[in-house]
């Protein structure tokens, strides 16, 4: 639901009706940008044309004493959070631009490598750099957090569907198991997270080295000629890496499946989540 607030730049606040909570940001979990993105995220698509005006100015710099934001991005253009962030003042370090032959540990490899030596916040924020915005004054996130998830490192979005497909089932279990009485917003997203600073270089060395299941598209020769030539390995996901990654070390790893910080907006209806 939409309510206005005169007191945000961007003219309106977020409130889920479900969980009782007004998130801090929006993630459209899915393909955003194509010309199916008003039918497959309706919300999201709708804040996005509120929110065009707001997105297109640069607010007046304002600096976070606990948290850094970090997303990668290998597009020659300023993204959806790239704008979002620019529009709230907050400053941003953008990892991967140039990176050629996307592969998802390259997400991992550059916070690892490029991002996490200069940051001296102790939160991180990551984020998909095309599907994801701020809709909440972002001071009070980390606290929020340690409020509402005491001792976790990290802390990632939930969403409605098991994604990706290939996951081995047990692990969607464990999710369900553990949030199913929650919320609709059960399974764990790896697009959107708030990550304990100190913790985070183990957490990617050990993702990095879990091994995922074969995607049924990719042929015995493509894996070999990737891994060769490019030293690839094609199989690998990011979210499917993190759901073994969080079966293993809950509670210090959890999905917000209380919509407490973040929000995705895949399968909600428009009519039940945008009010006047």
């Amino acid at each position: 639901m939409m309510k206005d607030d005169p007191s945000l730049a961007t003219g309106f606040s977020f409130f889920n009706p479900i969980t009782k909570t007004q998130p801090y940001l929006l993630h459209c979990n899915g393909h955003w940008g194509g010309p199916e993105q008003a039918a497959r995220h309706p919300l999201g698509d709708a804040v996005w044309q509120r929110q065009r005006e707001f997105l297109s100015q640069a607010g007046a710099p304002r600096a976070l004493a606990d948290l850094s934001l970090v997303c990668f991005s290998n597009y020659p253009f300023e993204t959806l959070f790239e704008q979002s962030a620019r529009a709230w003042g907050y400053p941003l370090t953008v990892v991967g631009r140039g990176t050629t032959r996307f592969n998802f540990r390259k997400k991992y490899e550059a916070l690892l490598e490029e991002a996490l030596p200069g940051i001296t916040t102790p939160w991180l924020l990551m984020a998909d750099s095309r599907d994801v915005f701020i809709v909440r004054p972002l001071e009070g996130l980390a606290a929020e957090a340690a409020s509402s998830y005491p001792g976790a490192d990290m802390v990632y979005n939930a969403e409605r569907f098991r994604w990706p497909e290939k996951t081995e089932s047990g692990l969607f279990a464990f999710e369900e198991e553990q949030y199913g009485a929650i919320s609709p917003w059960r399974y764990l997203n790896s697009g959107l997270g708030l990550l304990r600073t100190q913790a985070l270089r183990p957490a990617l060395e050990e993702l990095l080295r879990v091994r995922c299941a074969p995607h049924p598209a990719n042929s015995a020769w493509r894996r070999l000629r990737y891994r060769l030539f490019h030293g690839m390995d094609v199989d690998f996901d990011d979210q499917e890496a993190l759901h073994h990654y969080h079966c293993r070390h809950y509670p210090r790893v959890v999905a917000d499946a209380r919509c407490a910080l973040f929000q995705t907006t895949g399968r909600i209806n428009l009519d039940w989540s945008l009010g006047a």
